[in-house]
Order: C-alpha cells, then structure tokens, then sequence
C-alpha cells in the first residue's frame, strides 16, 4: 500500500480522486485541474518547491555543447550495428503501440483494427527523432498521454499545433512547470492508463489464438514498464 502517511502519497490519491470525480461529471479539463490543484494543495504540505521567479529566459549559451554534436567513429562497428538494430525497434514498435492506442480512442481504426494513412504519423516520428537527435533533445516521439488530449476533444493536426505553440511558450516559465510535483502528475498519468486500459474488453478472450498475443503484451508491458517490449513479445507470441 506504501506509506500512507506521506504526504505526497495522500495528495496523489487525492489528486486521483479528483480527477475521476470531475470526469465523472464531465467537466472539461478534469485532469488538469487536478493538477493544478494538487500543486497548490503541496505547497503548505512541502511537497510543492516555490521557485524564487515564476518566468526566465531560457539561457542558450551551452546550446553549443549537444547540437549537431555528432560521433561517428563507432557506427559501423558490430557494436554500433546492434544499438542502432536496438534503438530503431524500441521506437517502432513503441510509436506503434501509441499510434494504434491513441487512434483506438479517438475512434479512427477501421473494422479490422488498422488506421488508414498510418505511414503519416510515422513519417512525423521519424522526422521528429532525427531532428531531436541532432538538436541534443531526449527522443521527439509520440507519447500515449495524448490519450489525455482526445478524451478532452482534441482530434484533429490542430491540437498539436497549439499544443506545440504552448510548450514554446511555457519554455519561458520553466520554474512555473517545474514546481509540479510528481504527486500532481502521478494521478494524471494513473488515469491516462485507465483510459488506455478500456479497449481490454474488444480482446476476444475466448478464442486462445486471438487472446494469447494480447495476454503476453499486458504482462510484459506491466512486468518490464516497456511498451516496445510488450508489444514485441506480443507479436512473437502470436506468430508462434
């Protein structure tokens, strides 16, 4: 159960509560709120930091140091061959598993479970990672929070347009974003995966050959916390 008389942890479960009241009632932006509210709810408990500046201007001048810092010496290796082999599998297959997810809820799949133009988002993944890769960015890929943002209504390129706008804009009040504390982003991220868990029940379970492939990617999603790996596994166990 963990410890239960730490704060953090009582303002997660509150946090969670929060939100699934709210969604009950179908208020909009019910899980932001409740981050929003758990923030504030921290700061008496200690668990949200205050920072001293609500706004600052992003400081380039280490920007040098990652961008378009590339090392080839080591690409054409044995060793080199295998991490690219490793890399280019984990993000297939979990841009994959995301891509499918997020469409399921949005209502996109086809009768056979497939989404029409797939190769569309998979270009902007590809793009996005390789200009994240020469920019010194962490990996620019899909991400199955934006299941989050279709259960709010946002379904079309425009979402991610103003999306993309407003992490721009939110570059200039870093402190603000980073005194959330990961008890107001838990419960969000908890609820994302009830979200995600509801198309359990279009899993034919009475058909073994059908249900044995989507049996192993839930556990070794769960078990290994990789959806690269459950999905991988998954589609091996139904091969087999």
């Amino acid at each position: 159960m963990g410890n239960l008389k730490d704060p953090a942890v009582v303002l997660a479960i509150l946090g969670l509560v929060i939100i699934v009241i709210l969604t009950a009632y179908k208020v909009k932006g019910a899980i932001l709120i409740g981050v929003v509210v758990i923030t504030l709810l921290g700061i008496p408990f200690g668990v949200t930091t205050v920072p001293d500046s609500l706004i600052l201007v992003p400081d380039f001048s280490t920007v040098e140091n990652v961008v378009f810092q590339l090392d080839f010496t080591s690409i054409w290796t044995a060793e080199g061959l295998v991490l690219m082999f490793i890399a280019f599998f984990g993000d297939f297959f979990s841009t994959l598993g995301t891509v499918l997810g997020v469409a399921k809820k949005a209502n996109m799949l086809d009768e056979n479970g497939n989404l029409e133009g797939i190769e569309k988002p998979f270009l902007v993944d590809a793009i996005g990672t390789c200009v994240g890769a020469l920019t010194g960015c962490t990996t620019v890929t899909t991400f199955v929070e934006s299941t989050s943002g279709v259960e709010a209504g946002g379904r079309t390129g425009l979402t991610s347009i103003v999306v993309g706008e407003l992490f721009f804009l939110m570059t200039f009040f870093s402190p603000l974003v980073l005194m959330i504390p990961n008890a107001a982003t838990g419960p969000a991220l908890i609820f994302v995966g009830f979200i995600m868990i509801q198309g359990f029940k279009d899993i034919d379970f009475s058909d073994f050959t059908e249900a044995i492939g989507p049996f192993v990617m839930i556990m070794f999603t769960t078990f290994m916390g990789s959806i690269a790996a459950g999905i991988a596994a998954g589609i091996l166990a139904y091969v087999r």
